[in-house]
């Protein structure tokens, strides 16, 4: 009896033995080897890059570019606009546009030669209120680069217009004009840089229109401000002097770009 009990005794040991060295085993070859990563391991810690999922594509913007090239410090104020009181005029850089295929005021009043714009950074903002009402428009054409060579571009580009401005009488649209700022007068209110503006008040039998016109060339930008009504408007110009508007459309000119 004694015998047997032994050899039982025995036997058990063996298998512990064995189960153990096989638990041992079996933990050995299940840690990891130092230096390698485990399949779970971040890449900041075991210093693989692991290229990140792509997000979902987002929605296609279908809104047309704004005038991005021209800075919103550039266009007149809209509480410094003629009839603002009347009118309250919107910001006009948020109606900001290219200028594309629309032209300046005086050339459509005045039937003259659209202006070539090639080279340049331009836009026009419209606040069109339809007829028995004012409408204002601004345009804006900047030509980058060194401002003595291209404000000769500009200036040229001023005297174009200008010339459209005071031949507008002899034109095919049998529209009038009269000046209210003599023709290349100096800017009072831009210290520094060529500075020229003209004003003009144009009539057209065309759609009845009466027209307000401030055009300036400022550097190598060109401006033209333009107020204009159809009919008998609901409130009268207010009749505000040319000097007061370039001061609202001119100096900041050479505070956006280099006069």
């Amino acid at each position: 009896m004694a015998g047997e009990q032994l050899k039982l005794t025995r036997a058990v040991s063996i298998v512990l033995t064995a189960g153990a060295m096989v638990a041992g085993l079996t933990a050995c070859q299940k840690a990891p080897v130092p230096g390698t990563p485990s399949p779970d391991a971040s890449s900041a810690i075991t210093g693989v890059t692991h290229p990140a999922t792509s997000p979902a594509a987002g929605p296609v913007s279908t809104t047309a570019p704004r005038a991005a090239a021209v800075p919103t410090a550039a266009w007149v104020h809209s509480n410094r606009l003629p009839l603002d009181d009347a009118e309250h005029w919107p910001n006009l850089a948020d109606s900001a546009e290219p200028l594309g295929n629309n032209t300046f005021q005086t050339s459509s009043l005045c039937a003259g030669t659209p202006t070539q714009v090639g080279g340049s950074e331009n836009a026009r903002a419209l606040i069109d209120r339809g007829a028995g009402n004012w409408s204002v428009q601004q345009v804006l054409v900047h030509y980058p680069g060194d401002p003595w060579t291209m404000g000769q571009t500009a200036h040229a580009m001023f005297n174009e217009l200008q010339n459209t401005l005071k031949g507008c009488q002899n034109s095919s649209s049998g529209a009038s004009s009269t000046l209210t700022t003599p023709p290349n007068s100096a800017c009072p209110s831009v210290e520094r840089g060529g500075c020229n503006q003209v004003a003009a008040e144009v009539h057209s039998p065309q759609g009845d229109v009466t027209a307000h016109i401030y055009l300036a060339a400022v550097g190598s930008t060109v401006t033209e401000l333009s107020l204009w009504s159809t009919g008998t408007p609901t409130a009268q110009w207010p009749e505000p002097a040319d000097e007061d508007v370039f001061a609202a459309m001119n100096p900041q000119l050479c505070s956006v770009w280099e006069c």
